[in-house]
């Protein structure tokens, strides 16, 4: 865990959810998670679930240095949805069966339907389903490079950056 980082994301979490700001964090629930953690183990790593009980689920669409991203979802995912995607069984998501491999863990959405995620057996290191390059080594570098840059990840898929907004 990052201090100055995790410091940065907190500054957004509330008690319910609003519509009006860019970033909203609102703190995820103990039962919830044990629930999860009874159905698939211990899928999802313990800095995951230490960031849904300090900071919680919701999305980050503004960044430190000003950036925004409107067109991305951006939002961390409650262990409920990430239930529903691992059961292949969604009410909200429309899952194609070669969504995501069987050794992945979406934790991160990108709206339409794509997500990052982890890798069972590979740390905290986040990948987009079946790519073999990480997008970050690790959890915290993730939060970092998402807090100065919301939209990192649209280089990595080659896709053309939006023009920034005067």
């Amino acid at each position: 865990m990052e201090p100055e980082v995790w410091g940065w994301y907190r500054q957004f979490v509330r008690d319910r959810d609003d519509h009006t700001t860019p970033n909203l964090f609102v703190p995820h629930g103990e039962a919830e998670i044990q629930d999860f953690e009874r159905e698939f183990g211990d899928a999802l790593p313990p800095v995951y679930l230490a960031f849904l009980r300090q900071i919680g689920t919701g999305r980050l669409t503004a960044d430190i240095n000003g950036g925004d991203t409107l067109d991305f979802e951006n939002s961390f995912l409650s262990t409920s949805s990430i239930a529903e995607i691992l059961r292949r069984n969604p009410v909200e998501w429309r899952i194609d069966p070669d969504f995501i491999d069987d050794d992945e863990v979406p934790f991160f959405s990108l709206g339409n339907n794509s997500v990052l995620g982890f890798r069972r057996g590979h740390g905290t290191a986040v990948y987009y389903p079946f790519g073999k390059s990480a997008y970050a080594r690790n959890f915290n570098q993730f939060l970092a490079r998402l807090m100065t840059d919301c939209t990192f990840y649209r280089q990595l898929f080659r896709l053309p950056l939006l023009a920034p907004r005067k």
